[in-house]
């Protein structure tokens, strides 16, 4: 059976609908600057403009374009973790395109985004996914591993049974939502509580769509 695929910028504008719907909820829970539900929304609308305008070029350069257009519209420290995110993603999605990219891949390197493009070791990736990825995980013995994102340089340790994990939380019922939360509770975007709101949306989201991939013939 072909390996199931996504379009990637797909799972921005997804991200960017969540985020959206719920902005004054994300401007209420920053305590600091009442404000951070308009960044997410602006610098998601920035990533999505940024891969656009190099739709002709590779992931990577996308990626780079996007990191590079955030740092120049934005300065929020939100914008500046994903910043870094997105950089350190275009270096894990060498030789791919937007389009037709592996399930897997996509995960890796939207949780690579939501983590600031801080690198995780294999041990604090248990830490960071917690018991539910833990039970999941365990639950794969036997299952065959997929190597895409453990092939790209740099790639997230912990994330590498990306599409097993997706397939497996489908047959444990595991709901979205929680397994969202799950994912952001140790990157950089789950340090703060209105981040770690944002970041779920955009998880929830993309989740929500790579579930519906996976579910394609």
């Amino acid at each position: 059976m072909a390996q199931q695929t996504v379009n990637f910028i797909d799972l921005f504008s997804a991200a960017t609908d969540a985020l959206q719907q719920n902005r004054s909820q994300l401007n209420k829970a920053d305590s600091y600057n009442g404000n951070h539900g308009d960044n997410m929304v602006q610098i998601m609308e920035v990533v999505q403009q940024a891969m656009r305008e190099k739709k002709t070029a590779d992931l990577p350069s996308q990626l780079e374009y996007a990191a590079d257009l955030v740092r120049q519209k934005s300065q929020s420290g939100s914008a500046n973790v994903l910043a870094g995110g997105l950089a350190q993603a275009a270096k894990q999605a060498l030789g791919e395109k937007a389009d037709g990219l592996p399930i897997d891949l996509a995960l890796n390197l939207l949780m690579t985004i939501l983590n600031g493009g801080q690198k995780s070791s294999a041990s604090s990736g248990q830490d960071l996914a917690g018991s539910l990825l833990g039970t999941l995980v365990s639950g794969l013995a036997g299952s065959q591993k997929s190597t895409a994102s453990s092939q790209q340089s740099g790639g997230t340790d912990w994330l590498s049974l990306g599409l097993d994990l997706l397939q497996s939380s489908q047959d444990a019922g595991i709901d979205i939502g929680q397994l969202a939360q799950t994912l952001v509770s140790g990157t950089e975007m789950g340090k703060s509580e209105h981040r770690s709101q944002s970041g779920q949306l955009i998880a929830n989201a993309a989740l929500k769509m790579l579930m519906s991939n996976l579910n394609k013939k």
